[in-house]
This record gives C-alpha cells, structure tokens and sequence, in this order.
C-alpha cells in the first residue's frame, strides 16, 4: 500500500492506501523532530520526522509521498520560529516498526502512523532550532 502524506484545510492528513489513519492540525504542531538512527548499522539511513501536538505523534518516515508538501506548509507556516530539534534514535518503539508479510524486519524501518505523545522516546536531541535549519533533504526524495 502506498503510504503519503497531505496539507489540506490546515490539517497534516497521514494515508495508507485510501484510508485516513490520522491527522494533526498544522497550527498545533509543537515540535517538529528530524531523527537518524544513532547506530553504526544504519549509518547513511536517511531520517526520519515526528511531529507532535500536544497528544500525539504522527511519524513519518523518510520518502514517504507528499513529504515536500508537509516540510513547504510547515515552513510557510513557522518561518523562524524555534520548533525543529535533531535527534538521534538508539531504537524504536514497537508499535513504530513497520511489518513486512506480519514479521518485524531485522533492521528497524518506521511506518507511517499516529502514535500517543507520551510513546516518544527520549532520545539525543539538539534544539529548538529554528525553522530554516530544517535538513533540505526531508523533502527531496519522497514520492509526490
């Protein structure tokens, strides 16, 4: 199933296939976390990005469709304001693993969904940083 991302109406909608699994409104999002996988097994992974409020995370991982969309709104919207933190990433949640054919795959992958707030790890982070630090690479690959 193809897994995207859309701004639409003020809300940062997450898809799978056709189905709606979440959303946030853009102007609650509170911080906005870039992080890479802290291991020297995944060395060269490209990060991945949570966006919180103040319930819940929606996880987005790297390539993800429409990611160019998102980082652009989310520029647009907080311009120089300190909401980006780095973060490096020791592991992750269960919950936050994708699955291939029902199994976890032996190297960690993050799935497309909204999560508790309160699921966030506390991981190595830099921040807040403002806005225009936000890594040009977040939007570049992503399918849309």
């Amino acid at each position: 199933m193809i897994e995207r991302v859309a701004v639409a109406g003020g809300r940062i909608n997450a898809h799978v296939g056709e189905r709606n699994i979440g959303s946030i409104a853009i102007g609650d999002v509170a911080r906005l976390v870039v992080t890479r996988f802290a291991s020297g097994l995944y060395h060269g992974e490209e990060p991945f990005v949570v966006l919180e409020d103040e319930q819940q995370a929606l996880v987005v991982p790297y390539g993800v469709a429409g990611m160019r969309q998102l980082s652009d709104a989310l520029v647009a919207t907080y311009g120089g304001s300190k909401m980006l933190w780095l973060a490096e990433c020791e592991g992750l949640p269960m919950a936050w693993r994708k699955r291939f054919l029902g199994l976890f795959p032996l190297f960690p992958i993050p799935r497309l969904a909204v999560h508790p707030r309160a699921s966030v790890p506390h991981w190595n982070e830099q921040g807040p940083l403002p806005m225009s630090a936000l890594p040009t690479s977040i939007g570049e690959h992503s399918n849309v």
